[in-house]
């Protein structure tokens, strides 16, 4: 049956873009993108080269006689010289700033809906970039509007458009907006069509063979005259039966369409506007817009554009789950047949931005099939801007078909061979995705799950004839006779074929199905699950905060039960290992997101004060996004997320579960602050990259409740080494375990601008350097005014601050020698103490830290009893790169055991030798070694031994 059925669908569509079956079937992947290291660059530049080059042949072959424009006359100029100059100048400027965008192509990368765009997407692109085509028309795209009609035509089959009369359609859009608000204004014309048919039919001779065309009434279940027709049965007609009017009503009365768009457009919606086309046809309901309140703003947008008004927009509620409430639904339904408010359209959400949600689309399908019957009829929206691409996750193409099926396996399915394994949907989601092809519209986002360079949106109908009714024509741009353009259909003109090119080269190298872009999505899902369950337990027992994912557990699971399972059977597993273990599939496909997006909150144990809670959220966010502006600091977020608020009247039961899962009131008023992080790396679902991610986020919500509760104090800095002639000069915050203002290992970058100052500390080191190791002493600087120790680093990297500077710590004998101002230029280590820590590590760590000069440790801390201890390497080792010092690293000296050296009872110097051998994650992640010395007599800095 599959076999017939792909047969018939090639007949329909071609070639449908379908992957490769590989032994190895996780390393396609490593084709399909650049790679977070550009990895393959080299292939890119070649391939990219080509396309290139292509474009340069076609020109030298186009007329080759037509004589050359830039010849050696023309660039042996200063004037051409010149401006090459410029160009190449200004490149060089515009490379550098472009260095300050966003990594999103890396694993740190988890907040929007975007990640690396795919090779193939990128390069065809590129290959379609220098034509600079127009889609516009095909006159101006004769190549690149054939590619857009056949991405068209894809998009619907991975939809589950398939088998429908008239025949469905798509085309590209600049964005998931522009496909939404056309999909509003071809139903909104297409509801209130029937209204100008009538009055022709009645008034117009030419229509007269026609007058007693017959229609297919819902309300009463048989055909009746047109004519006869109450304004609210013409309200309330099938989509298909009113788009397929003009040609019954054309072939009957025996006219062209040139004659019939004369006297029956007129007079419609989209000639006379609302104001005269509610008087014309005595209307007086206000239309509406059905809607989950989790909408796109572009469909608020949409309405307004379309004079129907944003307040005409009926939100429909949430459910626990973030998903549109269908009881909500079924209620103001309800209330529309009784008032006889028209319904142009019900929006669903296939995929919402925020929450992850999947709405309930069968049920939504099945509940206007009871309406209809009432009497209530209307068009189903489907936005699936970042839901659509799911589809290529389902096993086979024929369980599409048949939205009661929920498939198990196939012939399609991919076989278990993967080092990262691609993981199915929930029932859930794959139910309601299978209802698609009952929508009629969907909006899908290449650019977005389709992993395609921007701009690449994307808007199908069912009933291809649809688009008809958004049709305005140019005489200048469209000429008949020509081939089929796309531009004549919707809200934009010119556009770039190039886009079209993009999708299509992506579709047919990486394959619509799960071999190609259901396994991308498959791995991410995978990711994705993981970190819903990182959330669920990022906060220990004994820690003063809790983290709590929006997504809530299923009904039949206590948190208790989830934790101890995903401990023991989840977080530390190999991939392989994880999808032989059946238990833990299973309990990862019943929890988590619909998609890809995790919503989380932090909030302190026992607060129940929103602000508060907002407040940490917001503290996390900020230190977790790339929202700052200094350039040195950009390097400096070791992960970004996004956030976003929750509203109590828009978001309802959804946003009170949440509320009260963080240990606030459930009826608090005012938002709630959470975070999101969107897995669309493939390959972040593997266990050292979920780990790492939750450490990340686990030290930053430490770093953050810190920031926000912390008793301001003053602050004590160890300098590793002699202050530069330029005034820069490393500080090692002096730590404590006891007071919660020091409870940090801190390291910092400092610049002295006085100049007076600067000789004045260097004479102080100068003078101690020539001191005996047992009685010198470092330098010591701190905050003259009391703060919070990350507060005090982060306004100091703003504005320079006033520092004590001492010899040796100070005290009340012990007074400065000098106050200045200071600057933070760099912050490479600021970490709060994880005091849930009950072990030593097994081997002895220190963060190595510098600069193309020199290299200086600091040891770090686990628990009491610990060290704080400064050293300065004799020089910097051989096989570290500078760029590592330079960001700072952990090493591990593996002869050496974690916890504190005793020596007759006494914690002494770990460090007894001058020479060992280190380890680290260098360059590419890859295990790296290497050896320091500490023979200089000056290199053991600072030695504390830190017991309160």
């Amino acid at each position: 049956m599959e076999e017939a059925f792909l047969q018939q669908h090639s007949l329909l569509f071609g070639d449908y873009p379908r992957g490769k079956q590989h032994e190895k079937q996780w390393a396609a992947l490593g084709a399909w993108f650049l790679g977070p290291k550009a990895e393959n660059i080299d292939v890119f530049n070649r391939l990219a080269i080509e396309a290139f080059n292509g474009h340069a042949d076609f020109r030298r072959c186009y007329y080759p006689t037509d004589s050359a424009y830039v010849i050696a006359d023309i660039t042996a100029t200063d004037a051409y010289k010149d401006e090459r100059k410029q160009l190449e100048e200004q490149l060089a400027i515009m490379i550098k700033e472009l260095k300050n965008s966003v990594p999103e192509f890396s694993v740190r990368f988890q907040g929007h809906m975007n990640w690396d765009s795919s090779m193939p997407g990128n390069l065809g692109y590129l290959a379609a970039l220098l034509y600079n085509a127009n889609n516009v028309a095909n006159e101006a795209s004769p190549v690149t509007t054939q590619y857009e009609i056949e991405v068209g035509e894809q998009l619907c089959e991975m939809l589950g458009f398939i088998e429908t009369q008239p025949a469905p359609w798509g085309h590209i859009t600049s964005c998931g907006s522009i496909a939404n608000i056309e999909a509003l204004w071809a139903c909104r014309n297409i509801k209130y069509y029937p209204f100008c048919i009538k009055k022709a039919l009645k008034e117009k001779k030419e229509l007269a063979k026609a007058r007693d065309f017959t229609v297919y009434v819902p309300r009463i279940q048989k055909e009746m005259k047109l004519v006869d027709l109450s304004n609210w049965d013409l309200l309330n007609l099938d989509i298909d039966e009113i788009v397929a009017i003009p040609d019954k009503v054309m072939k009957i009365a025996g006219i062209s369409a040139d004659t019939y768009s004369k006297i029956v457009d007129e007079n419609n919606l989209a000639s006379l506007g609302w104001y005269d086309f509610m008087k014309m046809y005595g209307l007086e309901n206000t239309p509406v817009i059905l809607a989950p309140k989790s909408m796109h703003y572009s469909w608020p947008k949409a309405a307004i554009l379309l004079g129907i008004g944003q307040q005409n927009i009926i939100g429909i509620e949430f459910d626990k789950n973030a998903r549109m409430d269908i009881k909500d639904l079924e209620i103001k339904l309800q209330k529309c047949l009784k008032n006889k408010t028209p319904v142009i359209s019900l929006v669903a959400v296939i995929g919402t931005t925020e929450e992850s949600a999947v709405d309930p689309l069968a049920d939504i399908v099945e509940l206007r099939k009871q309406y209809k019957k009432k009497g209530l009829d209307f068009a189903i929206n489907a936005d699936a801007a970042w839901g659509g691409y799911f589809m290529t996750m389902l096993p086979s193409p024929t369980a599409r078909r048949d939205t009661s099926i929920i498939p198990r396996s196939s012939k399609f399915a991919t076989k278990v061979q993967a080092e990262i394994p691609t993981f199915s949907l929930s029932d859930y989601t794959t139910r309601h995705l299978m209802s698609l092809g009952n929508a009629d519209t969907i909006t899908v986002d290449p650019h977005k799950s389709g992993f395609c360079p921007y701009p690449a949106g994307g808007l199908c109908y069912r009933n291809g004839n649809m688009r008809g009714f958004v049709k305005v024509e140019a005489a200048v741009v469209y000429h008949q006779g020509t081939s089929p353009s796309v531009g004549i259909w919707g809200v934009e003109g010119s556009k770039p074929g190039a886009a079209a090119a993009g999708v299509l080269l992506s579709h047919r190298t990486i394959g619509l199905d799960q071999l190609g872009y259901g396994r991308i999505l498959g791995q991410c899902t995978l990711g994705a699950k993981l970190l819903y369950c990182v959330w669920l337990i990022l906060a220990k027992d004994d820690d003063n905060f809790v983290c709590v994912p929006m997504k809530p557990l299923p009904d039949n699971m206590t948190m208790s039960q989830a934790a101890k399972f995903i401990e023991e059977q989840i977080l530390y597993k190999e991939s392989v290992d994880l999808q032989k273990d059946g238990n833990a599939m299973k309990f990862l496909k019943n929890v988590g997101p619909d998609t890809l997006i995790n919503p989380f909150a932090v909030n302190l144990k026992g607060n129940r004060d929103l602000d508060l809670c907002n407040k940490i959220t917001y503290e996390v966010f900020r230190r977790l996004s790339h929202t700052r502006t200094k350039e040195e600091e950009i390097y400096r977020i070791p992960l970004i997320l996004t956030s976003s608020k929750l509203h109590p009247t828009k978001f309802g039961v959804a946003v009170e579960q949440f509320k009260e899962r963080l240990g606030l009131p459930g009826k608090t008023e005012g938002d709630l602050t959470f975070l999101i992080n969107t897995v669309m790396d493939p390959w972040v679902a593997q266990p050292n990259k979920i780990i790492t991610i939750g450490s990340i986020v686990r030290q930053t919500v430490l770093n953050a409740i810190g920031m926000i509760t912390d008793e301001p104090d003053l602050h004590g800095f160890v300098s590793p080494d002699m202050i530069t002639d330029d005034g820069y000069l490393f500080g090692d915050h002096m730590p404590m375990f006891d007071m919660k203002p020091h409870q940090y290992h801190a390291i910092a970058k400092f610049n002295v601008s006085d100049r007076k100052a600067v000789l004045a500390i260097k004479a102080k080191y100068m003078e101690q350097s020539k001191v005996s190791s047992t009685r010198r002493k470092p330098i010591i600087f701190g905050n003259k005014e009391k703060s919070g120790l990350l507060t005090f680093l982060e306004n100091a990297m703003n504005e320079a601050q006033e520092m004590d500077f001492y010899v040796g710590p100070p005290s009340s004998t012990n007074k400065p020698f000098l106050t200045t101002k200071v600057k933070v230029l760099d912050i490479p280590l600021r970490k709060h103490f994880d005091m849930t820590l009950t072990e030593y590590p097994a081997h002895l760590t220190y963060f190595m830290y510098g600069n193309k000069e020199n290299a200086y440790l600091s040891h770090n801390l686990f628990k009491k009893p610990d060290v704080f201890q400064v050293v300065k390497l004799d020089n910097k080792p051989a096989d570290v790169p500078d760029i590592l010092l330079e960001h700072g690293i952990d090493i591990t000296i593996d002869k050496l055991e974690g916890k504190p050296l005793k020596i007759n009872g006494k914690i002494v110097d770990s460090l007894q030798f001058q020479e060992y051998s280190i380890s680290y994650i260098g360059i590419g992640g890859i295990f790296a070694q290497s050896t320091i010395s500490m023979t200089n007599d000056q290199a053991k800095v600072w030695f504390d031994v830190i017991d309160c």
